[in-house]
Formats: structure tokens, C-alpha cells, sequence
């Protein structure tokens, strides 16, 4: 049996640099006093919270990318190395924005928004009932001992600061892999039509995340792409052994 730490659901600035005004604001348990003794636990408070965010942070990029690894390797996605005759299989976040600059066939797009999006949300909650970002949460916070003490006393609900840096992280990584194309097709890809593309359809509530739009360079407008039902089945398959073994 082990003591985890309690830390609140604002441990640390999720958005940018934990600052000591952040800490100040956020401080559990800590009272505002003109104290030198105060001021010593805020500034030990503020250095462990931002050393916390950056430990969470590599953590989740080790399972982001070991997610790119298995994702890659169920639906086959590939990439040709500089010099390279034979495809080789991505494996990590640049080697899946190497493959979709250099491939943006109807198959291979399909495989990315599968990885990029399906996979992270639909495919986890049918393998744990929970999607990657909470089911990274709650690894890492136990790999770190640590737990929330203020949760379930806030007066109005708030995502917590590790969820939080993960959604983000899982964003930015998504982002860095559709920026690559820009330099070869200028392909979009996105989960819900952009801001000024709805004209004429139905408005969206909310993403359907086993439908994508799609805008190659010589297009007018975003087509619908619907998910590959084989590897959907795959996944699931392959997601369930390895992480219930």
C-alpha cells in the first residue's frame, strides 16, 4: 500500500507556464497572510506544480506516441523514408504526418482521421468504457501517487488540470500532423465542418466522430468521409488483448 499525494483539480496551469499568481489564485488549503512562512509554501507550491505539468506532459507523450505505434500498425499505415524503396510503417507522431504529406489517397486519409480521431475517442470507450484522454489521466496519476482532494467540493464542475494538459497535448500532436501537407497537397481533413462551410447543411451539435470532412486543394467544398468498418473491428480486437492482458 502506498500514500498518494492530494493535489487539486488546479495543480497547475493547464493553458501555459504555471505562474506564482496562478498558484496564489489556486492555492487549496492555503490562506493569504502577510506571513514569511506564506510565502515559503507558495514558492514551493509553485515549483513543484510546474515540475508535475512537465512530468505529466513527457508521460502522456510516451503513451501518445506508443498509441501511434499500434494504431499504425492495425490499419498499416506506412511512409517512405528519404532514400527509401520500401514503405516502412509509422510509429510515432512525425512518422504519421510524414505519411499523410505524402500520401492522401482515399485510403490513406481514412487511416489518419481513424488515428487522429476515431481511435483517440470511439475505439477506447468500447475497449474501457472511458477515451484516451481520461484513460491516460488516470494512469498517469497513478504512476504518480497522486490523487484530487477538492473534486468533489467545487461548487461548479471543472476539468481537471491533467485532463486538461492531455486534451491539449492530443490536439497540438493532431495539429503538427496535418501542418506537414502543407508543403505537398494542401489536403483538410477535420472532424466537424469549418466556421463558413455549413451553407446549405444541417447545423451540427455535436461531432459525430465516425464521420470526417475532407477539402483536397482543387475542391470547392468538404466531402464526407465515413470510417473503414474493418479496421473499426480490428482495433477494437487489438486494443482490448494488449491493454486487458
Amino acid at each position: 500500500m502506498y500514500i498518494q499525494r492530494p493535489w487539486t483539480v488546479s495543480h497547475f496551469d493547464p493553458r501555459g507556464a504555471t505562474t506564482l499568481d496562478y498558484i496564489k489564485k489556486h492555492a487549496f488549503g492555503l490562506h493569504p497572510t502577510a506571513d514569511v512562512e506564506y510565502d515559503i509554501k507558495i514558492g514551493l507550491r509553485f515549483e513543484a506544480s510546474e515540475m508535475d505539468k512537465q512530468a505529466v506532459i513527457q508521460k502522456f507523450r510516451i503513451t501518445l506516441n506508443d498509441h501511434y505505434k499500434l494504431t499504425s500498425s492495425i490499419c498499416n499505415l506506412t511512409y517512405m523514408c528519404k532514400g527509401g524503396v520500401v514503405p516502412t510503417l509509422a510509429f510515432n507522431q512525425k512518422t504519421v504526418s510524414i505519411s499523410f504529406a505524402q500520401d492522401d489517397s482515399p485510403l490513406n486519409i481514412m487511416r489518419i482521421a481513424w488515428i487522429c480521431y476515431h481511435s483517440l475517442n470511439e475505439t477506447y470507450i468500447r475497449a474501457h468504457n472511458i477515451n484516451l484522454a481520461g484513460w491516460s489521466e488516470a494512469k498517469i496519476m497513478t504512476k504518480m501517487k497522486v490523487h484530487y482532494c477538492n473534486r468533489s467540493s467545487l461548487e461548479k464542475p471543472k476539468s481537471p488540470c491533467v485532463w486538461q494538459v492531455i486534451s491539449n497535448e492530443i490536439n497540438h500532436s493532431r495539429c503538427r500532423i496535418m501542418e506537414r501537407n502543407k508543403v505537398t497537397h494542401h489536403t483538410k481533413l477535420s472532424l466537424k465542418l469549418p466556421a463558413g462551410a455549413q451553407e446549405g447543411r444541417r447545423k451540427q451539435r455535436r461531432a459525430n466522430k465516425s464521420i470526417f470532412y475532407v477539402k483536397k486543394r482543387d475542391d470547392n467544398n468538404y466531402s464526407e468521409v465515413g470510417n473503414h468498418a474493418h479496421e473499426r473491428r480490428n482495433a477494437f480486437i487489438t486494443l482490448t488483448y494488449i491493454y486487458f492482458l
